[in-house]
């Protein structure tokens, strides 16, 4: 019995974003094609890095407007979310995907929350 290599059981049309690419585009091919994950590759063609599907459901239930840059596996967000606690958890979110080894975020955000919810005034403090 022949043992099987990589190359019987890889797909040779390979989807992927560019390091640039919005972080709707790489959650759209997740969803459309069922993928559990997208490679995002550099100007070269050359493969920096991975979007799992781990993201997924932070940016499908949010309005947000992200962009991810990734270069050596340092990811910049950048963009707008609702709140500043959204803000925080992408980048806890993006930290927690392999090969990930910092995150700077540049994101704005319309209302800051966390000062409220660090106080209590959401759990009956003062």
């Amino acid at each position: 019995m022949k043992t099987r290599t990589g190359n019987d059981v890889m797909n040779a049309e390979v989807v992927s974003v560019s390091t640039f690419a919005a972080c709707r585009e790489p959650v759209d091919l997740l969803t459309r094609h069922r993928f559990s994950a997208v490679p995002v590759v550099d100007a070269f063609q050359g493969v920096v890095g991975v979007v799992s599907e781990v993201i997924e459901p932070f940016f499908l239930q949010n309005s947000a407007k992200v962009t991810a840059a990734a270069v050596n596996g340092v990811v910049i967000l950048s963009g707008k979310v609702d709140r500043g606690s959204s803000g925080d958890i992408a980048t806890s979110v993006t930290r927690r995907i392999p090969g990930v080894v910092d995150v700077i975020s540049a994101l704005k955000f319309a209302y800051d929350d966390r000062e409220a919810l660090t106080s209590g005034m959401f759990f009956g403090g003062a």
